[in-house]
């Protein structure tokens, strides 16, 4: 059964109170970052294909995910999805044979009609995008259609270009989801793709004027769509309020939606109000039943302030932070990331009543890397491509002790 609904704006009670952070140095202790392996940048099977001139934006997608101690990264430029061990052995190649050379290290499965554990499986890709896989074993690959079959949504203002592939445990194509389930319309620009403890698959799509959310059974049945406006997002309750949705990631266990809106508030410049500026006001998360296309809760991200300082002078400025949203983890904890300092991250675990339960620091080295992917499983373990100029790092951190400590601390109250 099908849910269609459209989000207007609804404005929620506010939880009272902001809670602001000092980034000092004591606040909080930095995390170890862990390399798990290296893949050098080529054509090869189990290397990553990518270019980047250094000027230009780089506009290819690249995707990690690690499921089951297993990591897949979904290569754009390549028309390939890798899958590797933890320890960097190459166990299977999902490509496209006329955009790669033939595979040395994996057999050819497809050529010789049989499938293995270690396989190199030739399938017409033309624009890999986001990945999810699901317990059962499920890949779902984000691709293009040809041209020629696209269309154009004048409601939606949107091309409908992009399917998600599925491939079972084996490596077997199965068929491709679109709008209305298997076999469906193509969707709009795919934003990202979740699979659920229930394997659930959900599609958060873009188009001119609103985000999309197609939520499939394991089955590929339609079980709900959601369009959220961007002319009629949520907003606390203040003069001159502009809106901006950052990013929708669907709960791990359970039929819900969390939306984070970031919010900005227009300002005079000055007394005689000839001129005017625009400044962070602060970040909500939203979470919203995609069943009844209505918000049920809202939380206010805690504010963060850093100290800035001020070449010259003795005093350093505060400086507000904006996290970027990294996902949900656990029994509803979200983790987000925001810069702290040169080459310096923090890392912001908050509960759904607002607290701040974990804060520490990640080293990155900003100036080497040109494109990086972060991926926050279930349990809180976030792993990352860091993409440079001869390599790409594939790291993790154990984020997901921090709440294993949590649920130590408050066993033992």
């Amino acid at each position: 059964m099908s849910s269609r609904s459209t989000i207007g704006l609804s404005l929620l009670s506010l939880l009272a109170g902001i809670l602001f952070i000092s980034c000092s140095p004591s606040s909080s202790a930095s995390l170890d970052q862990q390399l798990l392996f290296s893949i050098p940048i080529g054509r090869m099977e189990d290397q990553l294909d990518i270019y980047y001139d250094g000027i230009s934006a780089f506009n290819d997608k690249v995707r990690i995910i690690m499921q089951d101690g297993i990591i897949f990264i979904a290569n754009s430029r390549g028309r390939k999805i890798m899958e590797f061990s933890s320890y960097g052995d190459i166990l299977s190649l999902y490509y496209n044979k006329s955009q790669n050379p033939i595979p040395v290290l994996l057999q050819n499965a497809s050529e010789q009609g049989m499938v293995s554990s270690r396989a190199a499986l030739a399938f017409p890709f033309l624009d890999v995008g986001e990945i999810a896989v699901s317990d059962s074993g499920i890949l779902y690959v984000e691709d293009a259609i040809p041209e020629s079959r696209a269309e154009y949504d004048e409601e939606q203002e949107a091309y409908l270009d992009r399917v998600v592939r599925r491939f079972d445990r084996s490596g077997l194509y199965l068929d491709y989801l679109g709008q209305e389930g298997v076999g469906g319309t193509p969707f709009p620009y795919i934003n990202a793709l979740y699979v659920n403890a229930s394997n659930d698959v959900i599609v958060v799509s873009r188009a001119e004027k609103a985000w999309l959310v197609y939520w499939f059974s394991s089955a590929g049945n339609l079980k709900y769509q959601v369009t959220i406006p961007l002319s009629d997002l949520p907003s606390p309750d203040e003069p001159g309020i502009l809106t901006t949705l950052e990013r929708i990631v669907p709960d791990p266990h359970d039929d819900l939606l969390y939306v984070k809106i970031d919010t900005y508030q227009e300002s005079r410049e000055s007394l005689s109000g000839t001129g005017s500026s625009i400044e962070y006001f602060a970040s909500y998360f939203y979470w919203l039943n995609p069943a009844s296309g209505k918000y049920e809760g809202v939380l206010e991200v805690p504010h963060v302030v850093r100290k800035q300082e001020v070449p010259g002078l003795h005093s350093g400025q505060d400086e507000e932070v904006l996290h970027e949203f990294l996902g949900v983890a656990g029994g509803g904890f979200f983790f987000l990331l925001g810069p702290f300092g040169p080459d310096q991250y923090q890392v912001l675990v908050v509960d759904r009543k607002g607290v701040v339960i974990a804060r520490p620091r990640i080293s990155l080295q900003d100036r080497e890397i040109f494109f990086r992917d972060f991926h926050l499983n279930r349990d809180g373990l976030l792993t990352a491509i860091l993409c440079r100029d001869f390599q790409a790092d594939i790291v993790w951190w154990r984020t997901d002790r921090l709440l294993e400590e949590r649920d130590g601390n408050e066993n033992r109250r």
